[in-house]
């Protein structure tokens, strides 16, 4: 048996998308699991917005020694003199689907990940909704990435982005 494993910044994508569509099947049986797929998509969406900034040079991704914040990375990513010096797209979010980004990130996942011992509740109605929103964002921009994935790992992130928006239909009815 091996002493090491290795990942890679598509492993952990594919790892938080496999998180979420596990979690997003069994909601409707255990509410909770609501937290899962919160924490997991919004761990997918920013990976792969350092993904499509890295190109190859880690200066870009790296400021004063720590990975750049959500925020910036968003802003980075929809900045087209940003994305043009890395002859990439830029990103194009609908007004409604930032607000979807900065609700599922500061109303639920900073939350979730930064929990301070209290009692806390949310409404499940409109959830589903809320997923298949952000999961379209995360499609978006799955489609800038260039470099930092093999085209089985692009294949791999796509395949897990469709079955979510699947599941989210379905659950829609």
């Amino acid at each position: 048996m091996s002493e090491w494993f290795e990942f890679s910044l598509a492993d952990n994508i594919i790892d938080y998308l496999d998180t979420a569509l596990d979690n997003l099947r069994i909601v409707h049986k255990k509410p909770q699991k609501n937290k899962w797929v919160f924490i997991a998509l919004h761990g997918a969406l920013y990976h792969l917005l350092i993904c499509a900034i890295r190109g190859t040079n880690d200066c870009i991704i790296i400021k004063k020694g720590k990975l750049i914040n959500f925020r910036d990375a968003l802003d980075y990513c929809m900045s087209y003199e940003s994305m043009k010096s890395l002859s990439v797209n830029n990103l194009v979010l609908s007004k409604n689907e930032i607000q979807v980004v900065y609700k599922i990130q500061q109303q639920y996942r900073n939350t979730f990940e930064h929990f301070t011992p209290c009692h806390r509740s949310f409404e499940t109605k409109g959830l589903i909704e809320l997923y298949g929103s952000y999961i379209g964002v995360i499609g978006k921009v799955h489609k800038l990435i260039r470099l930092n994935c093999t085209d089985a790992e692009r294949k791999k992130i796509n395949s897990y982005i469709k079955l979510i928006q699947k599941e989210t239909e379905n659950a829609n009815g």
